[in-house]
């Protein structure tokens, strides 16, 4: 899946897309290295955006304990679904 962070504008934003299916890479990408911005993890929450015609994505903002981390592509984690979170 790709994630794609939340930044100033969409160019920003795509600059710093990436690919990954760990859940662990996405959060420590997503975080600038600094996991613990967002202590532990307790929750993760899927909240789908609608179709992004601009970059041909469904995007589904990434909610990391209550904190907007970014937005995917996806709802599967390496396999997984991520309602399952």
């Amino acid at each position: 899946m790709k994630f794609r962070p939340v930044r100033g504008g969409l160019k920003e934003a795509m600059e710093e897309v990436f690919e990954s299916n760990s859940l662990p890479e996405i959060l420590f990408r997503a975080f600038d290295g600094n996991e613990m911005a967002y202590g532990p993890l307790d929750t993760i929450e899927l909240k789908y955006q609608g179709y992004d015609s601009r970059i041909d994505w469904e995007s589904y903002l990434l909610i990391i304990n209550g904190k907007v981390a970014g937005y995917i592509d996806g709802k599967e984690f390496g396999g997984q679904r991520a309602d399952n979170y």
